[in-house]
């Protein structure tokens, strides 16, 4: 075809470098396919090496053996099947005819517009009817400005932009990343905390007034309605993650019971449940959960302390706005006091007297524990209908047993004294036979697996509670001579809260029989030490004139056999009661002895001073014209009267060889 004007106006604007390497994988894969004989799957990676595909579309055939080549071909030809290599060449053939027939089209309709007469030559009829001549032209811009330099700097704007929007899209990621890692380590920290709580033994449960919010339970379930529903505290979550306990019932301050001991004044005793130093803003959590529930029980503790302290007020317990005060006889004060922690006094642990304070604290805390137990006894038991179960809500014991407790120690130790200093009193009388024992209960655990009763069949703790809740006994046995002995029971009430004393004569050798129970029988029941004083001087005088009126009838008789040679002689009769057939009688209290002679003797025994310095006193006396009254004392230090080395053996009978000798 020759060239025309028409031709060369449709030619395209030459475009100068034109790249025309594969930009991707992709494009490289189709490129190979179209230039290289079998496609990709037949090349290897020699064929790249040496320069046989060419990136620009050309395929370069380098003829290293022209012989080999030509072999390789004509082994391809002949291994071809002709039906096959037909139909692929007819199908090229359509294909580049239908390009060719395209191509016309388009050169034909562009044509129309500046050369329509020959341009129809070429131009199919349908298409002609179709889009009409004229409808497409091309002609020639100016040349554009854009070169390669600037193309290459935007270029690089572009991919500066993209590495900055990637850099963008990083640091929000690192950012999202480290505000979900900041997240979880925060969460994490919370549910060890929550988990640290819940390993230590504390009930964690919803928070009743914000399902969304867990809370600990350190109260008691027994407690007070008002002490009850403060007993359970919301953990939230803190900045840092960490679980803060919301104590704000609490007034957010620790607080203790102090329980003080003064004599006259001066303190000797004192206790306090002591604080944890750990206890602080980093204080592990259930530390905090442990000091929570310290307080709490404090609390109830001094609230029911003061609920009963209204009613102890004949037991001189006195009840102030900050303290409950209780005064023994012997002078000494319990103080209860709830303090905060921070104003609670140092303990010192050398005082004589932190023991007692540090039973009675102790014992508090354990009493009210006792009534929260039986608390859960009652309301499980099966109730009356027409009984209100607000009957449960009782008043607890919690002063009185340890008043009770401190009642049966002054009394234990009251009675021992006296009993003590009056059997020191007939050792120093050279009365070797006289002794005391005492015995007390002991509060230890016992084998409660072969114990049947109702009080130990739920739990040993129980049974011990309630033997420090039972009956407080004490037992006294005093020895004044081999035969007389004087048991005495000092029981302690609780409700009572005072010691009743019930005093026996026990036998124990039928060859020296007791006296007391013919000369001296005791009641039953003593209320007070007095009225045991009262019968123990009365027995021990009894016991005295019983011990020794053998001994002086049988020195009297052998005086008189000395004397006079006979006992029944008229001399030696003379002081014979016919009735008793005896020379030395007892009176009829039966403290004092005495003979009917003509010159009577008398010797009489009794126990003076206060009770807690008792002294034992025998009074001799001879009535005659010049009647002599001797007195002789002998206390718990030593002996003391008229004579300084005699016993009551040597005085009653020096009464005897003083008349004989």
């Amino acid at each position: 075809m020759e060239h025309t004007d028409a031709q060369n106006a449709i030619r395209p604007w030459p475009i100068a470098d034109a790249d025309r390497k594969p930009k991707t994988i992709s494009d490289y894969i189709s490129l190979v396919n179209q230039t290289y004989p079998g496609g990709f799957r037949a090349l290897n990676i020699d064929k790249i090496n040496d320069g046989t595909i060419d990136e620009s579309r050309d395929t370069k055939m380098v003829d290293v053996d022209g012989e080999r080549n030509a072999g390789d071909s004509d082994d391809s030809l002949s291994g071809k099947d002709p039906v096959e290599a037909r139909n692929e060449s007819l199908q090229n053939i359509i294909v580049a005819h239908h390009s060719a027939l395209f191509a016309l089209d388009l050169v034909s309709l562009l044509l129309t517009k500046e050369a329509p007469v020959q341009a129809g030559l070429t131009l199919r009829q349908d298409l002609r009817d179709l889009v009409g001549i004229g409808t497409l032209a091309s002609q020639k811009h100016a040349e554009s400005n854009v070169t390669p330099d600037k193309m290459k700097d935007l270029g690089d704007i572009t991919a500066g932009w993209h590495i900055l929007s990637v850099e963008e899209t990083r640091d929000s990621a690192k950012k999202a990343a480290g505000l979900l890692q900041e997240e979880v380590e925060k969460e994490a920290k919370f549910w060890d905390d929550v988990l640290s709580v819940a390993e230590a033994g504390w009930s964690v449960c919803r928070f009743p007034q914000e399902r969304q919010t867990l809370g600990v339970k350190f109260g008691f379930n027994e407690a007070s309605a008002e002490f009850r529903k403060n007993s359970l505290a919301p953990m939230r979550r803190a900045g840092d993650g960490s679980v803060e306990l919301d104590l704000g019932n609490l007034g957010g301050q620790a607080q203790r019971l102090v329980v003080t001991v003064e004599r006259d004044g001066i303190v000797t005793g004192i206790a306090s449940q002591l604080v944890p130093a750990h206890v602080g803003d980093k204080g592990p959590l259930s530390a905090h959960v442990l000091e929570a529930r310290n307080t709490i029980y404090a609390r109830e503790l001094w609230h029911e302390l003061q609920m009963e302290a209204r009613n102890l007020q004949s037991f001189d317990v006195r009840q102030y706005e900050s303290s409950i005060v209780y005064t023994r006889p012997n002078g000494m004060k319990v103080r209860l006091e709830l303090l905060s922690a921070d104003s609670c006094p140092p303990v010192e642990h050398g005082l004589p007297e932190n023991w007692l304070a540090e039973s009675i604290h102790v014992s508090l805390h354990v009493l009210l524990g006792y009534a929260h137990r039986q608390n859960e006894i009652m309301r499980s038991r099966p109730w009356p209908p027409n009984q209100p179960r607000s009957r449960l809500q009782n008043q607890h014991y919690l002063l009185r047993p340890i008043i009770a407790r401190l009642v049966h120690m002054e009394a234990i130790e009251d009675c021992t004294k006296y009993i003590g200093t009056l059997v020191k009193c007939l050792q120093n009388g050279k009365v070797s036979d006289a002794k005391f024992e005492l015995a007390t209960a002991q509060n230890k655990m016992t084998d409660l697996s072969t114990t049947s009763s109702d009080r130990v069949r739920s739990n040993p703790t129980q049974a011990v509670l309630g033997g420090i809740t039972a009956p407080l006994v004490f037992l006294l046995e005093v020895t004044i001579t081999p035969g007389n002995r004087v048991s005495i029971l000092g029981r302690t009430w609780l409700r009572a809260t005072a010691t009743v004393y019930q005093i026996t004569l026990p036998v124990t050798n039928p060859e020296t029989p007791n006296t007391l129970v013919e000369s001296c029988p005791p009641h039953r029941d003593y209320p007070n030490l007095a009225e045991v004083r009262c019968y123990v001087d009365q027995a021990v005088s009894c016991a005295m004139a019983n011990y020794f009126q053998p001994r002086l009838e049988d020195a009297e008789k052998e005086g008189l056999l000395q004397k006079y040679g006979s006992l029944e002689s008229p001399p030696a009769s003379e002081g014979l009661d016919i009735e008793e057939n005896a020379f030395w009688v007892k009176s009829v209290s039966g403290t004092s002895l005495h003979t009917s002679a003509t010159s009577p003797r008398e010797i009489s025994f009794t126990v003076g001073g206060p009770t807690l310095n008792p002294h034992l006193e025998v009074t001799t006396m001879v009535r005659n014209e010049g009647a002599k009254v001797v007195k002789h004392v002998w206390n718990g230090e030593g002996s003391g009267g008229d004579t300084t080395e005699f016993g009551l053996s040597d005085v009653c009978l020096g009464l005897v060889k003083d008349v004989y000798s």
